[in-house]
C-alpha cells in the first residue's frame, strides 16, 4: 500500500514538474501573470513535504552541497545585501531546489514527461506554419511582447504565437520562423537541440523526437542548427546529415530564395564567417563587446566581482544582448567560475558514464548565447536528461551482455550435443 502511494506520488509530482518546466520557458500565457510563479513555488513546497512524509524519501548529502552552492550563486547573481529580498528570491527558486532534493525517479521521470509536453506544445505552431505557407491564416489577437525592448506585437492564435514583425508575405504566402507558444524561435530551437543531444538523435525512438527535429528545423534557429551538427558528428548520423544537406540545397535554389532571398536572410547569410566571426551571431552588440574588452583590462577586484546586476542594461546597450559576457561583466569571474562548476557538478553527479560528456559540452554551447540556466527547464535537462541518457546506456550494455551470455550458453550446449558419449 505504502509502495503504491509512493509510486503514485512520484508520478504525479513528475507530471506536475514537467508542466512547470514548460512554464519556466515563459510561454505567452504567463507573460503578464507574475503571481503564477509564487503559486507554483508554494505548490512545489507542499508537494515535496507530502512526498517526504508519505514515502520516506531521503535527501542525499551531495544534493545538499549542490543546493548550498546554488544559494551562494543566487546571492552573487542578485548582488544584494537585503535579507528580505534574498529570502524572496529563494522562495521563487523553490521549484529548482525541491527538484534537486528529489529522488532519482522524480528527476528522470520529470525529464521524460517534459520531453513529451514540450513536443506537444510545438505541434500547433508547426501546423500554423504549414497552413501559412499555403496562404491560409487563422483568427488571432494581438498581444504585447514579453521583452519591452522588442517592440511591436505578437499574433496570438491561443495555441501558438508569431512575432508580427517576423512575418514576411509573398503573394498569398505567409512565412515566419516557428516559435510555438514561446517568445522566440531560438527558445524552441535551443531546447529542441539539447533534448535531441540527450536522446542521441534517435529519431526512431519516439514520436516526440520526430516532432522536435522538425520543429527545430522550422524554427530556423542558429542555435538548433549548430547543436544539430554537433549531434550528428557525435553520433555519426551521416545519413541524416546527407538528407539535411539535400533539403538545404533545395531551399537555397528554390524560387523563394532566388527571387526574394528568403532563406539567405534567415539562414544562409547567418552562417557566413566575416572577420573571424559568425555573421548570425547576434547575441552580443558592438557596445557590449567594447565594454567587455575594457572590463577585462580593468582592476582585478572589479574583474573578480563584476559591475553589478543591471549594469549592461543601464550603461551599455539597454539590455539588447544575450551573451555569457553579461554574466562575467555584471557578476564577475568568481560567479562565472562557480556557475560553470555547478553545471559540471550537476552533470557529474547524474552520469554513470563520462562517455556522454557531450551533454555537458552542449549545455556550455547553449550558455554562449542563452547564459541564464537558472530556470527549471534547463536544470531538468542537465539533471534528469543526463540520468535518462546514462540509464539508456546501462540498459544497452546489459542487453548486449545478456545476448553475449545467451550466445555462449548456446555454443556450449551445441558442443555438448556434438561430443560423443
Amino acid at each position: 500500500m505504502k509502495e503504491n502511494i509512493k509510486i503514485n506520488l512520484v508520478k504525479m509530482m513528475s507530471i506536475f514538474y514537467a508542466i512547470i518546466s514548460v512554464i519556466s520557458l515563459q510561454p505567452y500565457f504567463v507573460w503578464n501573470n507574475k503571481y503564477a510563479v509564487y503559486a507554483i513555488s508554494f505548490l512545489c513546497m507542499v508537494f515535496f513535504f507530502v512526498l517526504i512524509k508519505m514515502s520516506e524519501t531521503k535527501v542525499d548529502v551531495k544534493d545538499l552541497l549542490i543546493i548550498i552552492i546554488y544559494v551562494v550563486l543566487i546571492y552573487f547573481n542578485a548582488s544584494i545585501d537585503n535579507l528580505k529580498v534574498l529570502f524572496g528570491l529563494l522562495f521563487l527558486q523553490i521549484p529548482i531546489i525541491v527538484y534537486l532534493l528529489g529522488n532519482d525517479e522524480l528527476k528522470t521521470n520529470t525529464y521524460k514527461y517534459f520531453v513529451i509536453l514540450f513536443a506537444i506544445s510545438l505541434i500547433p505552431g508547426m501546423i500554423i506554419f504549414v497552413f501559412n505557407l499555403f496562404g491560409i491564416d487563422f483568427p488571432y489577437t494581438l498581444i504585447k511582447p514579453l521583452n519591452e525592448l522588442k517592440g511591436g506585437y505578437y499574433k496570438c492564435y491561443y495555441v501558438a504565437v508569431v512575432y508580427a514583425a517576423n512575418v514576411t508575405k509573398y503573394g498569398s504566402i505567409l512565412f515566419t520562423r516557428m516559435c510555438g507558444i514561446y517568445d522566440e524561435p531560438g527558445v524552441a530551437g535551443t531546447i529542441c537541440g539539447l533534448i535531441l543531444i540527450i536522446e542521441k538523435l534517435d529519431i526512431k525512438k519516439s514520436f516526440a523526437n520526430k516532432v522536435l527535429l522538425i520543429a527545430g528545423l522550422l524554427s530556423f534557429s542558429m542555435a538548433f542548427y549548430i547543436l544539430l551538427l554537433f549531434n550528428i558528428l557525435i553520433n555519426k548520423k551521416f545519413k541524416l546529415l546527407a538528407f539535411i544537406v539535400v533539403v538545404l540545397t533545395i531551399l537555397n535554389f528554390s524560387p523563394f530564395n532566388k527571387q526574394y532571398g528568403l532563406f539567405d536572410k534567415i539562414l544562409f547569410d547567418r552562417v557566413k564567417i566575416t572577420n573571424f566571426k559568425l555573421s548570425g551571431d547576434n547575441r552580443s552588440s558592438a557596445q557590449l563587446d567594447y565594454a567587455y574588452n575594457r572590463f577585462l583590462k580593468g582592476d582585478m577586484i572589479t574583474i573578480l566581482t563584476g559591475k553589478g546586476q543591471g549594469y549592461v542594461k543601464d550603461h551599455v546597450d539597454g539590455g539588447g544582448s544575450s551573451s555569457y559576457k553579461i554574466l562575467i561583466l555584471e557578476r564577475g569571474m568568481i560567479f562565472f567560475l562557480l556557475y560553470l562548476f555547478l553545471i559540471a557538478l550537476l552533470y557529474y553527479k547524474n552520469t554513470n558514464n563520462l562517455k556522454n560528456y557531450y551533454i555537458y559540452l552542449a549545455i556550455l554551447l547553449s550558455i554562449y548565447q542563452r547564459p541564464d540556466v537558472f530556470i527549471l527547464a534547463y536544470i531538468v535537462l542537465i539533471v534528469g536528461g543526463t540520468r535518462s541518457n546514462s540509464e539508456s546506456d546501462t540498459k544497452t550494455i546489459e542487453g548486449v551482455e545478456k545476448k553475449d551470455n545467451k550466445n555462449i550458453l548456446v555454443k556450449q550446449e551445441s558442443k555438448l550435443k556434438l561430443t560423443p558419449n
